[in-house]
């Protein structure tokens, strides 16, 4: 598993939309990947959005508080180690 704020000095975020693209590029083949559905006004680190591959991606300078958390989702990769996330799921709220 990645460590990405001990690794690199912040922790890889996105917006639903480019969810797959992310995915794959840092986490293709890990078994399980988990992500998190974040209130981005409950992160209490540093957001930053900063261009890379010819997009812009938000990037959290900090630890996450567990507080900005709203949900936890798992996904298996397919058998290529390819993700392709469901944003109708990213997106519901429980009732």
């Amino acid at each position: 598993m990645r460590d990405d704020l001990a690794k690199e000095g912040f922790i890889h975020a996105s917006p639903v939309d480019q969810l797959s693209r992310v995915a794959n590029k840092y986490y293709k083949g890990v078994k399980a990947l988990q992500y998190a559905v974040v209130a981005k006004g409950k992160v209490l680190a540093q957001v930053k959005y900063e261009p890379a591959t010819a997009d812009v991606y938000p990037h959290i300078y900090g630890p996450l508080s567990m507080d900005a958390v709203e949900r936890v989702f798992a996904i298996q990769p397919k058998p290529d180690g390819r993700f392709d996330f469901d944003v109708n799921r990213v997106l519901e709220f429980p009732s």
